[in-house]
């Protein structure tokens, strides 16, 4: 009798440790991470609950670090949409100051160029990597390949033979001009 009472005595004492043990594992699995795991104890049990504390405390620090780093994400992302907001605005700006100057003197090659280079630059920040119509990015190409021809003069010649069928047809932004 003494034995089976000491045997029924340490295994529920063994199992209500497995089961507090459980029901923590559990609230963790649920998000709840507050509540910290009471196992006292140099066993098994005792060491298992320690490791879970701590792992347990280790995701709760990494947490913590993933939301910092999305919020300086998120204000590196503000900064960089103020500054596309403003620095195109000058950008535009003197291109078309200086197109403008180069027709007032009668540099119509000039300003031709200028106004590819204002299409090419506005062409390349309005790009959001959604898909954009294959028509779209042949004009891109064309303003690139039309200031690389003034650059380059006779040196450069080419010929772009598209089928008219596939001007609608969606590709990735900015994949031709480097081909």
């Amino acid at each position: 009798l003494i034995a089976i009472g000491l045997i029924f005595f340490f295994s529920r004492l063994l199992s209500g440790r497995f089961i507090t043990l459980n029901n923590r594992i559990d609230q963790v699995a649920k998000g709840d991470f507050a509540a910290p795991i009471v196992i006292h104890g140099n066993d098994e049990i005792g060491q298992l609950s320690r490791q879970v504390d701590r792992m347990v405390k280790n995701i709760l620090s990494l947490m913590n670090e993933v939301e910092q780093a999305q919020r300086e994400n998120f204000e590196l992302e503000k900064r960089q949409q103020e500054i596309r907001q403003i620095n195109p605005h000058f950008l535009f700006n003197t291109l078309e100051s200086l197109r403008m100057k180069s027709l007032m003197k009668g540099d119509r090659e000039i300003a031709e160029i200028i106004k590819k280079l204002g299409k090419l630059i506005r062409y390349s920040i309005s790009v959001t990597g959604e898909m954009v119509t294959l028509q779209s990015e042949i004009e891109f190409v064309q303003h690139y390949l039309d200031i690389q021809k003034f650059r380059y003069g006779e040196r450069l010649s080419y010929k772009l033979d598209i089928d008219p069928l596939s001007k609608h047809v969606l590709i990735h932004p900015l994949i031709i001009q480097p081909i």
